[in-house]
């Protein structure tokens, strides 16, 4: 009997953490923020499931919150992505070029051409380049 109502308190446990009652906006933004909108971190910073997490992100104020905070970590990798295609030049007390502190990145340069530069031709074929004779 005593492993039934040990097996019964879980059972509610589990179902009051899926069943949490949803954050303040403010919060649940600085959640979303220091967590960086990773469903699990989130679900550990107010002791709930994660289901619980997909469950808030139905009402549309948690769910905009949720979009703004991936749009702007969205927004700092693009301009990351920028640091790494330019470089990062070194210069003399007259704005003069010297050298490199960090080379432009030709693996993100390509990377770009072919994610947004497909309307351009710049893609990665799937087929083989090589004559019909020579493709096994």
């Amino acid at each position: 009997m005593a492993k039934s109502s040990a097996i019964s308190k879980n059972n509610q446990t589990k179902e009051a953490k899926t069943l949490g009652k949803a954050p303040s906006v403010d919060a649940f933004r600085k959640a979303c923020e220091s967590a960086s909108c990773n469903a699990y971190e989130i679900s550990k910073a107010f002791d709930v499931n994660r289901r619980t997490i997909y469950n808030w992100l139905k009402q549309p104020k948690l769910k905009q919150v949720y979009d703004d905070v991936r749009e702007s970590l969205l927004d700092f990798t693009e301009s990351q992505q920028m640091i790494l295609i330019r470089g990062l030049m070194k210069k003399d007390d007259d704005g003069n070029f010297i050298g490199w502190i960090e080379r432009p990145s030709t693996r993100m340069i390509i990377f770009l051409e072919k994610k947004l530069g497909k309307h351009r031709g710049y893609f990665e074929s799937r087929k083989s380049r090589l004559p019909k004779f020579l493709q096994k």
